[in-house]
């Protein structure tokens, strides 16, 4: 049996519940929902990051993260729309393999 790959919903408090629920999926397990800038030691693969600067990015990458971006001004390993987060489980994979 594969590991399933760990995932981090780095977002607004008021966005947690959404996008559990938006980015729900078997295909990974989402292991924490945190605030931006919130330090953390919770095991995960890739950050799922609502509107992060370059800033929350590059501290993201810095924990050894791959991180998908919902919106935001670019630069992530992986941009997405912020209308549409159910594109992330379409295109985990990417990011994965990428690894």
């Amino acid at each position: 049996m594969c590991r399933l790959p760990k995932v981090l919903i780095v977002a607004p408090a008021e966005r947690h519940a959404d996008l559990r629920r938006a980015l729900s999926t078997i295909e990974y397990d989402i292991t924490a929902a945190v605030e931006p800038g919130t330090e953390t030691d919770v095991p995960a693969d890739v950050a799922v990051a609502w509107e992060p600067d370059t800033a929350e990015i590059e501290r993201l990458r810095g924990s050894g993260l791959k991180v998908a971006a919902l919106g935001g001004n670019g630069g992530s390993d992986l941009d997405l729309p912020s209308d549409d987060p159910g594109a992330f489980k379409r295109r985990v994979w990417e990011l994965l393999r990428a690894r």
